[in-house]
């Protein structure tokens, strides 16, 4: 009684001095706030636990007692359970790729090939690039594989694995080297006078059909007026790139801030008529200089800048080598958007991996690109990207699906059968249906027909493995012929 007397005594006092921060079990004063926290630090730690990928110090069944017990906590939450169901996923995808492999590793000799557990993957999808009809107008670039990990060693560089692509101006990849250091260019003829950029273009030129009639773009990374000259006498390949100022032997322009002075739009250029070489420095809001075999000055054209003095867009005189760079060059920064629009999410401490997914990517994005040319030929409507890759996972992951239940009569009498217009059981997509390859009848366990209601049969699609009768007498059909035409 004392204490309860002393306590509502000294209360009315010690709350006007306590801060609002510290918790009680006193009016105004409560302690949601600091459990609700401390709740979300402790699922949050056990949420850490969680493996995605293959673990050497943890083992699968260790981590799934740790993301239990942390789900335990709160097992009446709906957000719990669906975390508890993306870990089992992330585990089983886990196990998956363990049994994913691309090498012998007892018969092939990984000190000469850095790439050697990925080479297989590599050398079959650049063979199936450079099959792709090609366009005319190429860029090369650098395309960054995403990877974090350390196990990699000196392949990987600041941000991931780096690969040098040559692609068409409409995204499309047709040939593409990975980059290893000192053996990028091991098996392959190497020329000292250009270094390693250089040797970059010229490895991925070589692969161009008909190259008298092509053109290729790249930056200043890899531009030098040797290589230029070179692609053009030994290929009779045009080319045109961005070139830096220490690279400019022998040609003098004029300088920076003079070109600056007279205003936007203004440039300097020089031609060498021996060699067909074009030099142009032009000023925008800096000064850019271009080099290229196939393209100079004439005609200028227009551009549209903003300008904070007049506060609108104005134009500016552009050089023809300006905007033919401008236009062609952004391939394979293109593809790498693409890429990275949807990415695979497949994380892994194997950093062939990392590889392999941009490998799958890139075909991917080829082939959607292919569906769009050919649906532009043919006058049809193409499905979007997102779409695409839906449909591909549909066509490779499709299972069979059988339903339980009795099986149903046969067309005892003449009327026609009954065609299934609502499938309840998922078929296979579209382009699987109807591309008319290897649709062969085997034979297997009876069941009920896919394409009529009242069939029943053994004889199975071999490639879309759907059920589909063929029935003789007086009521014939043949529903497999009729599953596969449009």
């Amino acid at each position: 009684m004392l204490e309860r007397l002393i306590l509502q005594r000294i209360s009315p006092e010690l709350d006007k001095k306590i801060t609002v921060e510290q918790a009680g079990f006193r009016q105004g004063r409560s302690t949601c706030d600091q459990v609700l926290a401390l709740t979300t630090y402790i699922e949050n730690g056990f949420q850490s636990k969680l493996k995605t990928d293959e673990d050497e110090g943890t083992s699968e069944d260790e981590e799934d007692e740790l993301y239990t017990e942390g789900q335990c906590q709160d097992s009446s939450s709906s957000s719990s359970d669906d975390e508890a169901e993306e870990g089992a996923n992330h585990s089983k995808r886990g196990r998956m790729f363990r049994m994913l492999h691309f090498q012998d590793n007892m018969s092939s000799d990984s000190s000469e090939d850095r790439l050697v557990k990925i080479r297989p993957v590599l050398d079959h999808m650049r063979g199936q690039c450079m099959e792709i009809e090609s366009e005319n107008q190429f860029s090369i670039d650098e395309m960054m594989v995403p990877y974090k990990g350390k196990k990699a060693g000196s392949l990987r560089q600041k941000w991931g694995f780096k690969i040098f692509v040559r692609a068409g101006v409409s995204a499309f990849v047709y040939d593409f080297m990975v980059y290893t250091g000192k053996s990028t260019f091991d098996g392959a003829s190497l020329d000292k006078e250009f270094g390693l950029c250089g040797n970059v273009v010229l490895q991925l030129c070589r692969t161009i059909r008909n190259p008298s009639n092509c053109v290729v773009y790249f930056d200043n990374f890899f531009t030098s007026l040797r290589l230029i000259t070179h692609l053009k006498e030994s290929m009779g390949l045009s080319s045109l790139g961005t070139i830096r100022k220490n690279r400019l032997i022998g040609c003098t322009l004029e300088e920076d801030r003079d070109l600056l002075r007279r205003g936007r739009g203004s440039f300097d250029f020089r031609v060498d008529n021996d060699a067909k070489l074009a030099v142009v420095k032009w000023a925008d809001n800096k000064t850019v200089t271009l080099v290229s075999s196939c393209a100079s000055v004439s005609p200028v054209g227009q551009v549209r800048r903003y300008s904070k003095e007049e506060k609108k867009k104005i134009s500016v005189p552009c050089p023809k080598i300006v905007s033919e760079y401008n236009t062609h060059m952004g391939g394979v920064d293109l593809a790498d958007m693409m890429i990275a629009l949807y990415r695979t999410p497949a994380k892994s401490h194997r950093w062939y991996l990392a590889i392999f997914w941009q490998m799958v990517d890139i075909a991917v994005n080829n082939a959607w690109l292919l569906h769009r040319r050919d649906a532009a030929q043919l006058g049809q409507k193409h499905h979007c990207l997102k779409v695409f890759r839906l449909d591909v996972a549909k066509g490779l992951i499709y299972p069979e699906k059988q339903k339980r239940g009795r099986p149903s009569k046969g067309n005892e009498d003449n009327t026609p059968p009954r065609v299934i217009k609502q499938p309840k059981v998922p078929r296979p997509v579209d382009d699987m249906i109807y591309d008319r390859i290897d649709h062969f009848p085997i034979v297997s366990v009876k069941g009920r027909c896919r394409m009529c209601q009242d069939g029943q049969t053994s004889i199975v699609c071999q490639k879309c493995k759907v059920r589909l009768c063929i029935v003789t007498g007086q009521n014939p059909r043949n529903c497999l012929h009729s599953f596969h035409c449009q």
